[in-house]
């Protein structure tokens, strides 16, 4: 059984301690993938179309890999960067679509190419209010953005996020098995302000990202630190949601 098999076989048993979960959630998770997507301020124009060195929708990623550390390039130049996301089209769409337009931070070994959810702010989601054919939609959320958060009728919990963000072609970001950031996290973190993994756009909010393995990360704006504990899968509030990683 996969992670996300248990993921949602744990939510299955929450659902009976819990009348407000969305009766249809089930149902909907299986046709989660693009789904309610917001048009976002900054976002790149994201269509699985061939990228030329040249398209300027690529001229972002290039600011981003220019300002890369030599170790976090690996020995790969943009050219080679850029032929690789060139030749991965509905990939390179799947970043683009990313919160921000997505943020380049790392080039692996292999040469693939790692993008994160750009900014301080975890994507969040949640059950919107209106009932459609197929019921209510699991619609996801850029930037905390207070309007998109009012037509919110109920907040996603763990299982729901991880089960979104697997079915949009994503990933979560994993601790090194000892609550402590792994060194993608710390890579990940190392592109954002003040170098933190997630936090409120103001830093005077708490924040969580969840990560695989029921754990998360989360802004305590006190210490103005991110720490990681274990995550209450049943929780639903709206600070909880995912920075997300793409490899291209």
């Amino acid at each position: 059984m996969s992670e996300i098999d248990i993921l949602r076989a744990e939510l299955a048993a929450t659902r009976a301690d819990d009348p407000e979960a969305p009766p249809d959630s089930a149902q909907a998770l299986a046709g989660l993938a693009e789904d309610g997507r917001p048009a976002v301020a900054g976002a790149l124009a994201a269509t699985a179309t061939e990228a030329s060195p040249e398209d300027p929708r690529l001229a972002t990623y290039k600011q981003q890999y220019a300002a890369l550390p030599d170790a976090h390039k690996n020995g790969f130049t943009w050219e080679q960067v850029v032929t690789r996301l060139s030749a991965n089209p509905d990939r390179l769409a799947k970043a683009m679509a990313m919160q921000g337009g997505g943020h380049l931070y790392y080039v692996e070994r292999t040469g693939e190419v790692n993008f994160k959810d750009k900014g301080l702010e975890p994507v969040i989601y949640g059950w919107d209010k209106a009932e459609g054919e197929k019921g209510r939609q699991l619609v996801q959320i850029y930037g905390h953005d207070p309007e998109q958060m009012a037509e919110v009728k109920q907040w996603a919990n763990s299982p729901e996020i991880e089960a979104r963000v697997a079915a949009d072609g994503y990933e979560l970001f994993e601790d090194d098995g000892n609550y402590h950031f792994s060194d993608d996290m710390k890579r990940a973190a190392a592109v954002n302000d003040g170098q933190l993994f997630v936090a409120s756009q103001g830093r005077n909010e708490w924040r969580d990202s969840l990560l695989k393995n029921a754990r998360f990360a989360f802004f305590h704006p006190y210490a103005g630190r991110v720490c990681v504990d274990v995550d209450r899968l049943a929780y639903r509030i709206d600070r909880r949601g995912a920075v997300r990683r793409l490899r291209v």
